[in-house]
């Protein structure tokens, strides 16, 4: 237990030097302060393991959200790192980040990324320009005709879009 609370700590503070954001004290279990790194425009959930895969639920998804848009409506972004940090990936919501699907078409990063990320009750998993889009249904609505969809992308590619954001370069 000791070696994951660890990790996480540690994931944690590289998130939030990468982001130019900071830490959130006691990982988010203070009322009135959520999640585990916030910046300006980000509000980040961060999730570790030693598998080489992460299951995420909806009411994990539903969780980050709702933090983020009390939290000064920011953006919920997930950071999952996977084998002990030898993967990351950045799991956004695609609707919010279309800009960021744009960035990634015409930068043309290579398409050997695999999904590493299941939703349980997913609907589908489709890929499409160099990035996993995974879509679940929407439980807050009662018909089940609207879906949530994610971007599931390589962290990297998404802390370099946004340092050009903050440059001003986007």
């Amino acid at each position: 237990m000791l070696d994951t609370k660890r990790r996480s700590t540690a994931q944690e503070k590289k998130v939030a030097k990468e982001i130019g954001g900071r830490v959130t004290p006691a990982s988010g279990a203070l009322w009135g302060s959520k999640a585990d790194v916030r910046n300006g425009q980000f509000l980040v959930e961060c999730k570790t393991t030693e598998k080489d895969h992460y299951t995420l639920n909806y009411s994990t998804w539903e969780k980050i959200r709702h933090e983020a848009l009390n939290d000064g409506f920011r953006e919920p972004v997930m950071c999952i790192d996977l084998l002990s940090g030898k993967s990351r990936l950045a799991v956004l919501d695609y609707n919010s980040n279309l800009d960021y699907l744009s960035w990634v078409r015409a930068q043309g990063h290579t398409t050997d990324f695999t999904p590493v990320v299941t939703i349980k009750s997913s609907r589908s998993l489709k890929y499409s320009n160099n990035t996993w889009v995974l879509v679940f249904p929407d439980k807050r609505h009662l018909s089940a005709k609207r879906n949530i969809e994610l971007i599931v992308t390589p962290w990297e590619h998404f802390t370099e879009y946004m340092n050009l954001v903050d440059e001003g370069k986007r």
